[in-house]
């Protein structure tokens, strides 16, 4: 197995993906590659959620949350009038 930058060691997943091994570390199979800190896989951004992209990903959940609470509070306010 090679050895990566900096004295870390790279090895391969059983489906062939070159990553550095960390507990946290899964493979997608609908993306086919490695993700550290793999969560899993959003269907409506076709991306998969790991440690790297967690924050980004939330900011999309809570900023749906919010548009479809303004979505919500407008539509009432004109069904009431």
């Amino acid at each position: 197995r090679p050895a990566g930058a900096a004295g870390s060691k790279v090895s391969t997943c059983r489906f062939g993906c070159i990553t550095v091994p960390s507990p946290t570390t899964r493979h997608c199979r609908r993306c086919c590659k490695c993700v550290q800190g793999f969560d899993h896989h959003c269907m409506w951004l076709n991306t998969c959620v790991g440690s790297r992209n967690y924050r980004p990903w939330f900011a999309f959940v809570v900023c749906l949350f919010l548009w479809s609470v303004l979505g919500s509070g407008i539509t009432w306010s004109a069904l009431l009038r």
